[in-house]
């Protein structure tokens, strides 16, 4: 998760999100969020 918190410095943004097989929940990391979501979901999502 450094690598993704190290590029959300390097763009400036401070929400991240990793697609994962079945886990679903959030984290908050060096004043950053990180969103884990289920790929399904990630699919089925619509665009904001």
């Amino acid at each position: 998760m450094s690598a993704l918190v190290a590029a959300l410095d390097e763009f400036g943004l401070v929400e991240g999100l990793i697609i994962t097989d079945d886990i679903e929940r959030e984290e908050e990391i060096d004043d950053r969020r990180i969103v884990f979501m289920p790929l399904w979901k990630w699919l089925l999502a619509t665009p904001d």
